[in-house]
C-alpha cells in the first residue's frame, strides 16, 4: 500500500494517484496516526491478507523516521 505520515502526506499520497493513473488512491493507501495507519492494514488482514507492505512515497522527507514509526507505533497495534 501507498503510505505517507506527515504535513503534507495528502499531497505526496496525490502525486502518487496521478503518477499511477488512479481514479482514486483511497483503497490503495493509508495515512494518519498510528491507530488510522493500523486500522487500513487491519482491513486487508480481516480480508485474508497474510502480508501488507507499506511503500512510503518517493518523497518522503525522512524514510528512516518512516521506517522507525511504522516498526514502533503501526506495528504493535496491526493483529
Amino acid at each position: 500500500m501507498h503510505a505517507a505520515i506527515g504535513p503534507d502526506a495528502a499531497e505526496r499520497l496525490e502525486a502518487e494517484r496521478v503518477k499511477w493513473g488512479y481514479d482514486s488512491i483511497a483503497q490503495r493507501s493509508v495515512t494518519g496516526s498510528a491507530e488510522q495507519i493500523a486500522e487500513g492494514i487491519a482491513a486487508w488482514v480481516e480480508a485474508g491478507a497474510t502480508t501488507v507492505v507499506l511503500q512510503p512515497t518517493p518523497d518522503d522527507p525522512d524514510p528512516e523516521g518512516f521506517m522507525r514509526f511504522v516498526a514502533q507505533e503501526v506495528r504493535p497495534l496491526v493483529p
